[in-house]
Protein backbone atom coordinates (compact mmCIF):
# COMPACT_ATOMS: atom_id res chain seq x y z
CA UNK A 1 0.00 0.00 0.00
CA UNK A 2 1.47 3.51 -0.94
CA UNK A 3 0.37 6.42 0.58
CA UNK A 4 -1.66 9.35 -1.77
CA UNK A 5 1.82 11.37 -1.40
CA UNK A 6 3.99 8.43 -3.14
CA UNK A 7 1.34 8.31 -5.56
CA UNK A 8 1.63 11.43 -7.26
CA UNK A 9 5.29 11.25 -6.58
CA UNK A 10 4.90 8.42 -8.85
CA UNK A 11 2.54 10.02 -11.56
CA UNK A 12 5.06 12.88 -11.85
CA UNK A 13 7.49 10.51 -13.26
CA UNK A 14 5.34 9.12 -15.57
CA UNK A 15 4.26 12.58 -16.48
CA UNK A 16 8.05 13.67 -16.98
CA UNK A 17 9.22 10.76 -19.04
CA UNK A 18 6.41 12.06 -21.09
CA UNK A 19 9.04 15.03 -22.10
CA UNK A 20 9.67 13.98 -25.65
CA UNK A 21 9.72 16.16 -29.09
CA UNK A 22 7.30 13.12 -30.62
CA UNK A 23 4.55 14.84 -27.53
CA UNK A 24 5.32 18.76 -28.81
CA UNK A 25 7.95 19.39 -26.51
CA UNK A 26 11.20 21.24 -27.84
CA UNK A 27 13.62 18.13 -26.04
CA UNK A 28 13.84 14.20 -25.76
CA UNK A 29 14.87 14.89 -22.38
CA UNK A 30 12.23 12.23 -20.82
CA UNK A 31 12.16 10.09 -24.02
CA UNK A 32 13.81 6.71 -22.04
CA UNK A 33 10.96 6.35 -19.29
CA UNK A 34 11.15 6.08 -15.80
CA UNK A 35 14.62 4.78 -14.17
CA UNK A 36 14.26 1.93 -12.57
CA UNK A 37 15.14 -1.90 -11.91
CA UNK A 38 13.24 -2.75 -15.33
CA UNK A 39 14.71 0.45 -16.82
CA UNK A 40 18.19 0.78 -15.90
CA UNK A 41 18.48 3.29 -18.59
CA UNK A 42 16.18 5.31 -18.09
CA UNK A 43 16.25 9.22 -18.68
CA UNK A 44 13.67 10.17 -15.75
CA UNK A 45 15.98 9.72 -12.33
CA UNK A 46 13.95 10.28 -8.87
CA UNK A 47 16.41 12.02 -6.39
CA UNK A 48 19.85 10.48 -7.57
CA UNK A 49 22.84 10.56 -5.22
CA UNK A 50 25.05 11.28 -8.00
CA UNK A 51 26.06 14.06 -10.37
CA UNK A 52 24.73 12.88 -13.60
CA UNK A 53 27.20 11.57 -15.86
CA UNK A 54 27.28 13.58 -19.52
CA UNK A 55 27.23 10.35 -21.34
CA UNK A 56 23.64 9.79 -19.81
CA UNK A 57 21.83 13.37 -21.01
CA UNK A 58 19.59 14.00 -21.67
CA UNK A 59 17.97 13.44 -18.55
CA UNK A 60 15.26 14.46 -16.02
CA UNK A 61 15.84 14.28 -12.51
CA UNK A 62 13.49 15.17 -9.41
CA UNK A 63 13.09 15.42 -5.80
CA UNK A 64 9.81 15.22 -3.88
CA UNK A 65 10.50 18.20 -1.25
CA UNK A 66 8.62 19.21 2.63
CA UNK A 67 4.81 19.50 2.43
CA UNK A 68 4.15 22.88 3.39
CA UNK A 69 1.00 24.92 4.55
CA UNK A 70 -0.69 22.34 6.12
CA UNK A 71 -4.03 22.67 7.72
CA UNK A 72 -6.89 20.71 8.35
CA UNK A 73 -10.16 20.94 7.36
CA UNK A 74 -13.39 18.66 8.53
CA UNK A 75 -11.07 15.55 8.84
CA UNK A 76 -9.23 16.50 6.11
CA UNK A 77 -5.63 17.50 6.13
CA UNK A 78 -4.70 19.66 3.05
CA UNK A 79 -1.07 20.46 2.32
CA UNK A 80 1.16 21.32 -0.14
CA UNK A 81 4.26 19.18 -1.44
CA UNK A 82 7.12 20.97 -3.00
CA UNK A 83 8.60 19.29 -5.72
CA UNK A 84 11.55 20.17 -8.17
CA UNK A 85 12.57 19.03 -11.40
CA UNK A 86 16.24 19.63 -13.19
CA UNK A 87 16.13 19.24 -16.97
CA UNK A 88 19.99 18.50 -18.36
CA UNK A 89 20.81 18.79 -21.78
CA UNK A 90 24.34 18.38 -23.64
CA UNK A 91 25.15 21.74 -25.07
CA UNK A 92 25.29 22.20 -29.03
CA UNK A 93 25.47 24.95 -31.43
CA UNK A 94 22.07 26.77 -30.05
CA UNK A 95 22.94 29.56 -27.65
CA UNK A 96 22.50 28.32 -24.57
CA UNK A 97 20.23 30.78 -22.63
CA UNK A 98 17.86 29.89 -25.25
CA UNK A 99 18.15 26.12 -24.36
CA UNK A 100 18.06 26.63 -20.89
CA UNK A 101 14.42 28.63 -21.57
CA UNK A 102 13.51 25.57 -23.43
CA UNK A 103 14.19 23.84 -21.06
CA UNK A 104 12.48 25.47 -18.73
CA UNK A 105 9.22 25.53 -20.64
CA UNK A 106 9.36 22.68 -21.43
CA UNK A 107 9.03 21.13 -17.75
CA UNK A 108 6.62 23.80 -16.76
CA UNK A 109 4.38 22.67 -19.91
CA UNK A 110 4.76 19.27 -18.79
CA UNK A 111 4.30 19.52 -14.90
CA UNK A 112 1.67 22.11 -15.18
CA UNK A 113 -0.31 22.03 -18.03
CA UNK A 114 -2.07 19.02 -18.07
CA UNK A 115 -4.69 17.65 -16.16
CA UNK A 116 -3.37 14.54 -15.11
CA UNK A 117 -4.05 14.83 -11.44
CA UNK A 118 -7.60 14.04 -11.59
CA UNK A 119 -8.49 12.35 -8.15
CA UNK A 120 -4.93 12.81 -6.45
CA UNK A 121 -4.30 16.21 -6.26
CA UNK A 122 -6.38 19.52 -6.08
CA UNK A 123 -3.92 22.10 -7.67
CA UNK A 124 -0.49 21.82 -9.12
CA UNK A 125 0.77 25.19 -9.14
CA UNK A 126 4.33 26.77 -10.51
CA UNK A 127 6.90 28.47 -7.82
CA UNK A 128 9.91 29.21 -9.25
CA UNK A 129 12.81 28.31 -12.02
CA UNK A 130 15.31 29.39 -14.14
CA UNK A 131 18.66 28.05 -15.90
CA UNK A 132 20.95 26.77 -13.25
CA UNK A 133 23.66 26.05 -14.49
CA UNK A 134 25.29 27.06 -18.25
CA UNK A 135 27.95 25.07 -19.95
CA UNK A 136 31.92 25.42 -19.16
CA UNK A 137 34.53 23.22 -20.34
CA UNK A 138 34.52 20.95 -17.45
CA UNK A 139 30.66 20.71 -18.05
CA UNK A 140 28.83 20.77 -21.60
CA UNK A 141 25.47 21.11 -20.33
CA UNK A 142 23.10 23.52 -19.82
CA UNK A 143 20.50 22.90 -16.60
CA UNK A 144 17.29 24.17 -15.72
CA UNK A 145 15.13 24.02 -13.15
CA UNK A 146 11.35 23.85 -11.99
CA UNK A 147 9.78 24.01 -8.97
CA UNK A 148 6.16 23.03 -8.81
CA UNK A 149 4.04 22.54 -5.58
CA UNK A 150 1.15 20.07 -5.48
CA UNK A 151 -1.81 20.27 -3.25
CA UNK A 152 -3.40 17.34 -1.99
CA UNK A 153 -5.89 16.20 0.64
CA UNK A 154 -5.39 13.22 2.91
CA UNK A 155 -7.47 11.88 6.12
CA UNK A 156 -6.24 13.34 9.40
CA UNK A 157 -4.10 10.41 10.77
CA UNK A 158 -4.16 8.28 7.61
CA UNK A 159 -2.02 8.88 4.75
CA UNK A 160 -3.16 6.45 2.57
CA UNK A 161 -6.62 7.85 2.50
CA UNK A 162 -8.15 10.65 0.60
Amino acid sequence: METIREKIIQRFALQLATISIANGYHYNLGVLGVRDESNPAGSVLRAPPHQIPLNQLPAITFFPGLDEDVSFVYGKVRQTMGLIARGYMLYGAENPSVMGEKILGDLIKCLTSENWSDELADEISYQAGGIEEYPTKEHPAVVSICQVGITYKTVNGDPYSQ
